[in-house]
């Protein structure tokens, strides 16, 4: 009728054991409480300090873009910068596509300045900001190229977009169109600068510019009306050449071209009609002839068709047959009967 001593100790040691196990189960409710409010506090603070950010850039340049930002009303040039580099450092597409393009417009802007304080060259100049300068551009010019691939050209507003950020990625790959150095005392730095864009050019060809510029041709060419221009069509072959011709015509960059470029279907028709310029620079550098060197070395050719599809693979042969057909009485003869 009474327990035993066993079952006494036995209901001792279970609720010994209950109590520890409720005391370990409360003390990791606290640790996981712990964690929780920090992962929090640590979030709320890194959204508000993102917001604070935004918040100062949209200062500056306000929520509306226009096509020509009002340069005046900008503060100097260094103070944009440093702005511009926190953002980009918590750039997020779909929070801020829209900063991006009102960016753009106001660095195209700047580098049409000749006023110092205004022009965006002056942070390369400075020697405290110079490679900050390169990575920020860098960043922008990726961002660019990846925005690209996202945009409809088809649709009015986007092929804006399009033009824009071509005209972009053109204006950072070349010091040509530069205003600021058309000063003759800022002359002896266009050496120097002309390797900030080559090194910027590379950046680029890394993260697959001509990957980019073959989708902008692809999504704008191979319609039944095509939807992109002649000059976007003109910038989009400038840009292909230049990391070419800057690369000393590596044959690294010409595979590059063959592969991403000369592949787009009906590419020399298009030129032809809409982008003359383009064929005229693909004639004055001698594209044609180097890219027929270039795959007559079975290595090189194999490389080129292994990586194209077989489609691809039959439009890159068009094109330089029509490229051919063009070069007909200027290099072919020599190309076609070397001995004679």
């Amino acid at each position: 009728m009474f327990p035993s001593n066993e079952s006494k100790r036995g209901a001792f040691l279970e609720h010994v054991r209950e109590a520890r196990e409720e005391r370990m189960a409360e003390r990791l409710r606290d640790v996981a409480a712990v964690k929780i409010q920090a992962h929090i506090r640590g979030w709320l603070v890194r959204e508000s300090e993102k917001k604070k950010i935004r918040n100062e850039f949209d200062e500056i340049f306000g929520l509306e873009s226009t096509l020509l930002p009002d340069l005046k009303n900008i503060p100097h040039a260094t103070i944009v910068f440093k702005k511009a580099v926190r953002l980009f450092k918590i750039f997020e597409r779909d929070k801020d596509c829209k900063r991006l393009e009102i960016y753009t417009r106001y660095l195209l802007s700047s580098m049409d300045s000749d006023d110092l304080k205004i022009s965006y060259v002056c942070c390369a100049m400075n020697k405290a900001l110079t490679l900050q300068w390169i990575q920020h551009i860098k960043e922008v010019a990726v961002r660019a190229c990846e925005e690209l691939e996202f945009l409809h050209v088809e649709v009015a507003s986007e092929n804006r977009l399009v033009s824009l950020y071509l005209h972009l990625l053109l204006i950072f790959s070349a010091t040509t169109t530069w205003r600021l150095l058309q000063q003759e005392h800022l002359q002896p730095l266009r050496p120097a600068l002309n390797k900030l864009t080559q090194n910027i050019m590379a950046e680029l060809v890394t993260k697959g510019i001509y990957h980019t510029l073959q989708q902008v041709l692809i999504k704008g060419l191979c319609r039944g009306k095509p939807a992109i221009r002649g000059p976007a069509i003109t910038t989009i072959i400038t840009l292909s050449l230049r990391p070419f011709l800057a690369s000393e015509q590596s044959h690294n960059i010409l595979s590059l071209m063959a592969i991403h470029i000369f592949s787009v279907p009906a590419l020399i028709h298009h030129l032809v009609t809409l982008a003359p310029d383009g064929l005229r620079m693909f004639h004055s550098h001698k594209i044609f002839e180097k890219i027929l060197e270039f795959v007559y070395e079975e290595q090189n050719l194999r490389i080129v068709f292994n990586t194209l599809e077989g489609c691809y693979a039959l439009c890159l042969l068009a094109n330089l047959v029509h490229l051919a057909y063009l070069e007909r009485e200027t290099s072919l003869p020599e190309l076609a009967f070397p001995t004679f």
